[in-house]
């Protein structure tokens, strides 16, 4: 199976989604508000999502992180990746596989 290609969406200014989602649509986007759901099956990690979301066109202002379970890692990426970060909520919560 072929890796999905990104999807340019410049206009974009917020979105509430999977990681695999933000991964796809934040990078070259206006996108400074971010909701990110975090599935434990996801194949991209904290640092490999919030290395794309940084490439927004804009900084990335409000995040909020919805995680299974607590790690600390998800701190440390959003710290290396999103040094303008100005607003930051992390919920825990079972959520459904995504499958995406």
């Amino acid at each position: 199976m072929s890796p999905i290609p990104r999807i340019h969406m410049p206009k974009l200014q917020q979105l509430e989604g999977p990681a695999s989602i933000a991964f796809l649509v934040v990078p070259g986007s206006l996108t400074s508000q971010i909701t990110i759901y975090w599935d434990t099956n996801s194949t991209t990690s904290f640092s490999d999502t919030l290395s794309a979301v940084a490439r927004s066109d804009v900084n990335i202002v409000w995040l909020i992180n919805v995680v299974p379970t607590w790690d600390c890692e998800l701190l440390s990426a959003i710290a290396n990746h999103l040094p303008r970060l100005q607003q930051l909520i992390v919920y825990t919560a079972i959520l459904p596989a995504v499958g995406i």
